[in-house]
């Protein structure tokens, strides 16, 4: 896997919210190969561990996300519906879906990140992994969300 992620492309200060970013991108993987491959979830976390990239090794926040996320899954994609009312849930690239998930399930259930915090990550995640317009379209479902 060659993704590489500096301090500088995270665009954080501090080495905590550095690992913070990092967990997130983690997350964002694996929930984006479940969704993709429809792989379990305990073997797409193995796949990933024996990948090649230098951040393998999951957090404990990249789980909490990942579990998370799957747990509450119909609830967050509520959510996205209520908002993306342009988009059906199911046609939102699997990218965008899961940065949205993400965010969604850390502001609404996780409840220990600060919303602006929340959306600004998922932003950068779309800038860095999805499409020339995702990060427009994932702040703006958060926008609407959040207002």
């Amino acid at each position: 896997m060659n993704i590489k992620i500096s301090k500088k492309s995270a665009s954080v200060g501090n080495e905590w919210q550095y690992n913070l970013h990092v967990s997130r991108i983690q997350a964002l993987l694996i929930l984006f190969e479940i969704d993709i491959v429809n792989h379990d979830k305990q073997i797409t976390i193995e796949n990933f561990k024996q990948s090649g990239w230098k951040h393998r090794n999951l957090s404990d926040f990249a789980c909490t996300i990942i579990d998370g996320v799957r747990n509450n899954l119909e609830s967050i994609d509520d959510e996205i519906s209520k908002s993306a009312t342009d988009w059906p849930v199911d046609q939102i690239s699997m990218i965008d879906k899961n940065i949205l998930r993400i965010a969604i399930y850390e502001i609404m259930i996780y409840n220990k990140t600060p919303v602006g915090a929340s959306i600004n990550e998922a932003v950068e995640l779309a800038n860095f992994f999805g499409s020339e317009n995702s990060s427009k379209f994932v702040n703006g479902v958060l926008g609407s969300i959040f207002k």
